[in-house]
């Protein structure tokens, strides 16, 4: 195989190319604006999980931010366009809302880790030992902290007194079932008080982080029109290719089966064609006239790869066949078998 044919396979592929390279850059995205947002997730995760999550998070804020170029737009053709600078912008937006619901939502979780919590509890047991010994502190019995209790939490009946270590916990009820939970130091009597609130209140953070996600993915239900793809012969053409010339790399073919591109047939007979055996056939012509539009001037029998394809030239109906200047500026060059058209390059 010749290097001219080479390249012609692969000029022939470049739309499936460009979907390659679309769907990896996809991937990519969503795995990067995926392991930032979740880096604000305040949550011990094993590596499996986070990476997953992450992977799901970014492919929501790919979603989102797809949806976001059909409003918010900063490129309109040309080489940015080409690069998704859109996607690109909109997806770091979308990553930022989205980091900060998940922060939101998460951060009540943050707490102090448990060792700290036993080391302080052990060094306050430490200190209360000793002042017993020294002084002979009465502790404050279970009524007195009941007492102590009601005084405290007006409307609320006391249910249960328990020492838990260094503090009575005393677990009370109201006549709306509502529970709270009077914690009085034995020692010292200071005190501190936990109500039953509603959850909006106990949770107004992460009510909030939801709302944004929920926000932002509803936003983009409503505007989502697809994953957007370039029309690469524009962005092309934006870039100063004439439009006959990206459209020949561009265009859309539906070359399958024991069809051939025109292009893999040029490259390998090139300015030679004019050597190949001359073919004729009414029928043929006549197909090929149809779907083209234009008149069939010559037509060659083309071997490639062992079978047999029809070469032919053609010129628009209003080009004059015997204007040598219109001739070689406004032949078309068409693939076809005896029965099927493939491909043409204009």
């Amino acid at each position: 195989m010749s290097i001219l044919e080479l390249a012609a396979g692969m000029i022939d592929k470049l739309p499936q190319l460009f979907q390659l390279f679309y769907i990896i850059g996809f991937i990519v995205m969503a795995w990067f604006f995926g392991n930032i947002a979740v880096k604000s997730f305040k949550k011990k995760m094993n590596y499996a999980v986070r990476y997953g999550i992450s992977f799901a998070v970014g492919f929501v804020i790919v979603f989102c931010a797809s949806a976001m170029n059909n409003v918010i737009i900063f490129t309109s053709g040309g080489f940015l366009d080409m690069l998704q600078i859109n996607l690109l912008i909109n997806g770091i937006i979308a990553t930022i809302i989205v980091s900060i619901g998940l922060y939101l939502v998460s951060s009540k979780r943050k707490e102090k880790p448990l060792e700290k919590v036993i080391e302080d509890m052990q060094k306050r047991i430490d200190k209360m030992k000793i002042a017993l010994a020294e002084h002979k502190i009465r502790l404050i019995s279970a009524e007195d902290a009941k007492k102590k209790a009601t005084e405290l939490v007006e409307g609320y009946n006391v249910k249960d007194a328990t020492l838990r270590e260094d503090k009575w916990d005393i677990t009370m009820e109201n006549l709306e079932k509502k529970k709270a939970n009077v914690f009085i130091d034995p020692y010292d009597g200071s005190y501190d008080i936990a109500k039953d609130e509603s959850y909006f209140k106990n949770n107004i953070s992460a009510i909030i982080g939801i709302i944004a996600i929920l926000g932002i993915v509803v936003f983009s239900l409503f505007n989502f029109t697809g994953f957007k793809q370039n029309d690469m012969s524009e962005m092309i053409t934006d870039l100063g290719i004439p439009p006959e010339d990206a459209a020949m790399f561009f265009r859309e073919r539906n070359i399958t089966g024991d069809c051939v591109s025109a292009m893999s047939i040029m490259a390998k007979y090139g300015m030679n064609m004019e050597e190949l055996e001359i073919y004729d056939s009414e029928e043929t012509r006549q197909m090929i006239e149809e779907k083209t539009g234009e008149r069939v001037l010559k037509m060659f029998v083309a071997p490639y790869e062992g079978k047999d394809y029809i070469m032919s030239l053609s010129l628009p109906e209003d080009a004059d066949p015997s204007d040598e200047q219109a001739v070689g500026s406004k032949t078309n060059i068409c693939v076809s078998t005896e029965d099927k058209f493939c491909d043409c390059l204009r």
